[in-house]
Formats: C-alpha cells, structure tokens, sequence
C-alpha cells in the first residue's frame, strides 16, 4: 500500500511540473540516440531552423553549456 501511496503522488507531482513547465515556454523532445533529453524553450536557445520544427536536433541549440553537456554525454 506504502509503495503504490508513493508512486501516485510522484506520478501526480510530475505532472503538475509538466503542467506548468508547458505555461513556461515550449517543450519538445531533443531527438538523438540517448532517448531522455527534453528541451525547454523560454527564448533565445534555438536557431531559426529549429523553431519551425516539432522536434529539435543537437545541432538547432545554440547554448554552449547545453552543447558542451550533450558532447560529453553523447561521446
């Protein structure tokens, strides 16, 4: 009883973070190998190209920290 206690209030805290992450800005899956990146867009940290896409590619992110972070994590 304890477990499935805990597994609906996390399930139900995930979604209320989805919920407003959505109110934010926009969130699209980061579309590579490694299938656990999402990006969340409030401005500024795509290119042209990537804003007109459903999805984003690695190469679409302008951040260098988020660059530098998927490098080594891709590598």
């Amino acid at each position: 009883m304890i477990c499935f206690a805990h597994e609906k209030t996390v399930a139900s805290m995930v979604r209320a973070n989805v919920q407003r992450i959505h109110e934010i800005g926009r969130v699209e899956k980061l579309r590579t190998a490694i299938p656990i990146f999402y990006v969340l867009e409030v401005g500024g940290g795509l290119n042209e190209r990537a804003v007109r896409r459903k999805s984003v590619v690695p190469e679409g992110i302008l951040s260098h920290p988020f660059q530098a972070v998927f490098k080594g994590l891709s590598h």
